[in-house]
């Protein structure tokens, strides 16, 4: 089922359950789906975080944006400018969780992490436009690329 979302296209499994939106222009919008059915249940969130306002408000925690920090946290870089403590309880947080990213066609940055649990995947594009995909169903690396395959490399 292709999702227009956020300027974007999502391919996501067919057939939800229950669809759920929240937001309006002050909040960050948010759009759910729930799958309740004997061959598949769970839920896949996208989340237009790019209108957050608590992102700002963390940044003197964070000692970054948020962009660089997800980017830095999920490459793992060992340069970062961001404040290690923040970081670290992220990794200890996040434990066996599997890290990595794709590169955009439009010069954009798809980072991703998964585990048996759950699976997030943020779009980190250059005009500063960030979306979450957040999900308990998909939990492979091709599952979770299948969502945003013609975007990426």
């Amino acid at each position: 089922m292709l999702v227009k979302y956020a300027g974007y296209d999502f391919s996501i499994p067919a057939n939800p359950s229950v669809v759920v939106s929240s937001g309006d222009n002050d909040r960050v919008d948010i759009l759910m789906f729930k799958y309740d059915h004997p061959e598949r249940s769970g839920y896949i969130t996208l989340m237009n975080m790019s209108s957050d306002p608590t992102l700002e408000e963390l940044q003197d925690v964070r000692g970054c944006d948020f962009a660089t920090f997800i980017e830095d946290l999920i490459t793992r870089n060992d340069d970062t400018t961001c404040n290690r403590e923040p970081l670290e309880a992220f990794y200890k947080d996040l434990g066996e969780s599997d890290f990595g990213s794709w590169d955009g066609k439009d010069n954009s940055k798809w980072l991703y992490m998964f585990d048996m649990d759950k699976s997030l995947i943020y779009l980190i594009s250059p005009g500063e436009k960030i979306v979450q995909i957040a999900t308990d169903m998909l939990n492979t690396e091709r599952e979770l690329k299948a969502v945003i395959n013609q975007y990426v490399k």
